[in-house]
């Protein structure tokens, strides 16, 4: 897969992490408004936030 650097390298990392988790099979939940990868090493939690005001 051809992935593109980000200037943040903040982001760069999280893109890493994510990909990462992935490739270890990470288990993935969608409930509502969250969403949780995890593998045996770390957990992600993803919440929906309604930017309009």
């Amino acid at each position: 897969m051809t992935r593109m650097m980000c200037v943040n390298p903040q982001l760069n990392e999280l893109d890493n992490t994510i990909s990462e988790m992935l490739k270890e099979g990470a288990q993935v939940d969608l409930t509502a408004n969250q969403l949780t990868l995890a593998t045996a090493k770390q957990t992600l939690t993803y919440k929906l936030a309604d930017l309009m005001n």
